[in-house]
């Protein structure tokens, strides 16, 4: 399973990209934002209803209204797998994902490790966390995606040699500026010092 926050949040399995709509792509974001560790039901609730009015059952909604079960489903099945992604806290959720399979870990391992992405500009493309990116809940790590791929653009990519800043010129026998040099080299001396100048 792969996915993504650079551009749009999404998620890409075997069976191709997932289909979410906009509360199910915040219950997304919110997961992949504190991905690996757990997230609070009220965090949860925070992020998908944000300024709105939630719902006076607004936990119940949270797994009733199958939020929950809808994105556990469609991450499943586009994995075509039968363990859930998405596990039950005591105070929450947890996405557990492998680095590999996430864009921005990706990008944060490529700058840890001193080397160049060949494909950031298909890596990082638009805003970490798409239309979200202003939001409270991805702020930092919005303004964390981004330095890293400052940082990324400016690092050599593996195995090519950087500009060293030394200049060095080529010199060839160009219309038989050698046989010039022999047979008059005042005048080729002179030649010289009027470039130099």
């Amino acid at each position: 399973m792969k996915f993504t926050i650079w551009g749009e949040i999404g998620a890409t399995g075997e069976e191709g990209p997932v289909v979410l709509g906009g509360r199910l792509r915040l219950l997304l974001g919110g997961l992949l934002v504190h991905r690996n560790a757990e997230v609070s039901r009220d965090d949860l609730i925070a992020i998908v209803w944000g300024e709105e009015s939630e719902p006076a059952n607004a936990e119940a909604s949270l797994r009733q209204r199958q939020y929950l079960s809808r994105l556990r489903r469609a991450l499943n099945e586009a994995e075509d797998r039968s363990g859930d992604l998405i596990t039950t806290t005591p105070s929450g959720y947890r996405l557990d994902v492998d680095r590999a399979g996430v864009d921005a870990d990706v990008l944060t391992d490529a700058v840890a490790g001193g080397t160049q992405l060949r494909d950031l500009d298909r890596l990082a493309v638009g805003e970490p966390y798409g239309t979200y990116s202003d939001e409270w809940w991805c702020f930092k790590e919005t303004g964390r995606q981004r330095e890293l791929a400052s940082q990324a653009r400016t690092q050599p990519v593996a195995g090519r040699s950087t500009p060293s800043g030394i200049v060095t010129f080529l010199m060839t026998d160009m219309e038989n500026s050698t046989a010039n040099w022999d047979a008059s080299q005042e005048l080729m001396a002179e030649a010289v010092g009027r470039h130099d100048e």
